[in-house]
């Protein structure tokens, strides 16, 4: 065997041993025997050690219990067939929900165009009317449209309130719609 080559081996044991010592009792989850002699004896302020904070266990993490949201209950309900407006009307409550059903029209001839159902409901503040609130138009009316997914009732919750509103309702090649206004309480 060359010099470089005795060099190499002892280089490639250091850093066997050091990986024994040291790796292998990080990786099983044991004690690192020179960060504990390092600890308990302390070390000089120039030494790179000084770093190394000693360990504590972690306290345990323990969570709030999850609080739910209070219940919502039905506040109004409009039922309609047409596009309209609605009258306006006042919401005390920070937030609210509108909860949408449809039943679209069905094209039960043969021979006639495809029907494409279609609802859309604007919120639009009443002391402001340029501004919509919220722009609702709810997806898969279609009844052609064959899903197991079928998210009616739909559920928009308007992140405003304390205010008064109105609804303008655009209804196409629909049987009926009913918007349930849900509020906290």
């Amino acid at each position: 065997m060359e010099r470089k080559d005795l060099a190499f081996l002892g280089v490639a044991l250091l850093i066997v041993l050091a990986l024994a010592l040291v790796g292998k009792p990080l990786l099983l989850g044991g004690e690192n025997p020179i960060l504990k002699y390092v600890l308990a004896n302390g070390s000089k302020e120039d030494d790179a050690s000084t770093n190394v904070l000693p360990t504590s266990p972690v306290p345990s993490l323990s969570l709030p219990p999850t609080t739910t949201a209070p219940p919502y209950r039905t506040y109004a309900i409009l039922n309609g067939t047409t596009s309209g407006r609605t009258e306006s009307f006042a919401i005390p409550f920070p937030r609210w929900i509108l909860s949408l059903t449809a039943v679209p029209q069905l094209n039960t001839t043969a021979n006639s165009t495809f029907i494409f159902p279609r609802l859309r409901i604007q919120v639009v503040d009443a002391e402001d009317p340029s501004r919509i609130v919220q722009s609702i138009e709810p997806d898969l009316l279609d009844a052609r449209i064959n899903t197991p997914f079928d998210p009616r009732p739909w559920k928009v919750e308007i992140p405003e309130g304390n205010r008064t509103y109105y609804l303008v309702v655009y209804s196409q090649s629909v049987e009926s719609y009913t918007i349930e206004i849900l509020v906290q309480g």
